[in-house]
């Protein structure tokens, strides 16, 4: 892992009988990523309709996308995972729901993360203390 700029993403993809979800996290340009997706079937060109509902740049990217893929294993949210090859690279990582139940994971995410992490507790608990004195 490199310390470079990190993007965690939730995308967005409609089409005419459901609303697809995916995370991830990527180095690299987002459009790029997107585009090299590599749809099939009936899917395919469908990458230009696929819509970032979040980017965010940072180091803990790869952190997030590791908890909101464990909260996703839970079996509430495992029945919904597509499984659908014609998605591409990644293609496991799509799942059968609206992006904001998405967004709430990543929200848990964040909070399981400061939860857990005694060191990232400690500072943001110092930052927010620098804050009230302002």
């Amino acid at each position: 892992m490199t310390l470079e700029r990190q993007i965690l993403y939730v995308l967005e993809l409609k089409t005419d009988s459901q609303i697809y979800s995916k995370i991830g996290e990527t180095q690299q340009n987002l459009n790029k990523r997107i585009s090299g997706f590599g749809f099939g079937s009936r899917f395919q060109g469908m990458e230009k309709d696929v819509k970032p509902i979040v980017k965010m740049e940072t180091l803990l990217a790869p952190s997030l996308e590791r908890l909101v893929k464990k909260l996703l294993q839970k079996k509430k949210y495992k029945k919904l995972q597509l499984k659908d090859r014609n998605l591409g690279r990644g293609y496991t990582e799509w799942y059968i729901m609206e992006s904001s139940t998405m967004v709430a994971l990543v929200r848990n995410a964040f909070k399981q993360l400061y939860k857990d992490d005694p060191y990232l507790s400690q500072k943001l608990g110092e930052l927010k203390k620098q804050m009230g004195e302002i």
